[in-house]
């Protein structure tokens, strides 16, 4: 799906803020909620949580508001969940630069929203992809 990579796009350079929202900074799931909200999808914010969020919560949300796809159907413009360490979570969306797959997130250690290859330790962490529409149903 090309608009929500394109979106994302967007944010490319865009400074890492925990809890951020807006053009002054967003985190890997404030950029998710950004493109989202820009697309007119609905969603449900929430910034009540830690640097570390809780990752059964997160994937709740997500099932609650995503349709869920298989690993193997991911696609461009698919919301990516990655386990970064035992229940912290953390998320991006799916892209393609010359035929292969890429990620765009908000990265900590970066401090800003990065597209990268869709490589290891990546790829392998990879826990949950949901599709960013409307789910029905």
């Amino acid at each position: 799906m090309a608009e929500p990579v394109a979106e994302a796009r967007k944010w490319l350079g865009t400074r890492w803020r925990h809890q951020g929202r807006g053009p002054a900074g967003v985190d890997c799931l404030g950029l998710v909620v950004m493109v989202a909200d820009a697309l007119g999808l609905p969603h449900h914010d929430r910034t009540d949580y830690g640097r570390r969020p809780e990752g059964t919560r997160l994937m709740r949300e997500l099932d609650r508001l995503l349709p869920r796809v298989h690993l193997q159907d991911a696609s461009p413009g698919d919301v990516l969940v990655i386990a970064e360490r035992a229940q912290t979570l953390h998320v991006g969306i799916q892209s393609e630069k010359r035929g292969a797959p890429h990620i765009i997130h908000a990265h900590a250690h970066r401090r800003k929203v990065i597209e990268e290859p869709l490589v290891s330790p990546w790829a392998e962490r990879v826990v949950g992809v949901f599709r960013l529409e409307v789910k029905h149903g």
